[in-house]
């Protein structure tokens, strides 16, 4: 077994350090300091596990030295209360499975920016 490609997905939105300056008092310094941390990602309201994770397959595939029909296995890790059944791999693995058939790969469409 080998990882031919790898992809990612970071949500747009930022929320910097400041928003927690006007909800806890915290101060931007205060947080750099001990995290190292100046901002995150904030998923958009149409954003949930499974859209990011199907545009971070959309980020991998051009990585795959073969087509997304010959992979066997998809390998996935969250947790979300979005979704705590199925997971992001089941839905990139059924996606593949539907290319086989149909010969045209079903993805959501992708987020407008």
């Amino acid at each position: 077994m080998f990882i031919n490609a790898t992809g990612f997905y970071v949500p747009e939105e930022r929320v910097d350090n400041q928003h927690f300056l006007e909800l806890n008092g915290l101060t931007s310094e205060w947080i750099e300091q001990r995290t190292g941390i100046r901002s995150r990602s904030k998923a958009k309201a149409e954003e949930n596990i499974n859209t990011m994770s199907m545009e971070a397959v959309r980020n991998a595939l051009p990585k795959l030295p073969y087509d997304i029909t010959d992979v066997d296995l998809i390998v996935s890790a969250s947790y979300s209360p979005y979704d705590t059944v199925a997971t992001a791999a089941h839905l990139a693995q059924l996606n593949s499975i539907l290319k086989m058939r149909k010969r045209s790969i079903f993805l959501p469409p992708a987020p407008h920016s």
